[in-house]
């Protein structure tokens, strides 16, 4: 296994910095929920203390306040991954 397919594993910055271009770019450099231009992130479907993974079909673009609202769902709400596959699904991957 790679970096990337690894359950929880971090890249380190260059190899992050290169990933997250990837993904804005597929993303059309959009928030794939609301759709906003600016304040880009790139998140983590499954969190990787969830054992979530690097893979590209585990990240999406997300604005800041859209990324925000993901993590403090993910803190009153245990099964949120709904909302994060909702963001899946939208953005096709």
């Amino acid at each position: 296994m790679d970096e990337e397919t690894t359950p929880g594993q971090r890249l380190d910055s260059a190899m992050w910095n290169r990933l997250r271009e990837e993904i804005l770019s597929r993303d059309g450099r959009q928030c794939v929920n609301c759709g906003a231009q600016t304040n880009l992130e790139v998140h983590h479907v499954v969190p990787l203390h969830r054992g979530g993974t690097n893979r590209p079909t585990n990240l999406v673009t997300v604005c800041r306040s859209c990324h925000a609202g993901s993590h403090e769902q993910n803190v009153h709400d245990p099964n949120s991954e709904t909302e994060n596959e909702r963001w899946l699904r939208r953005s096709g991957k």
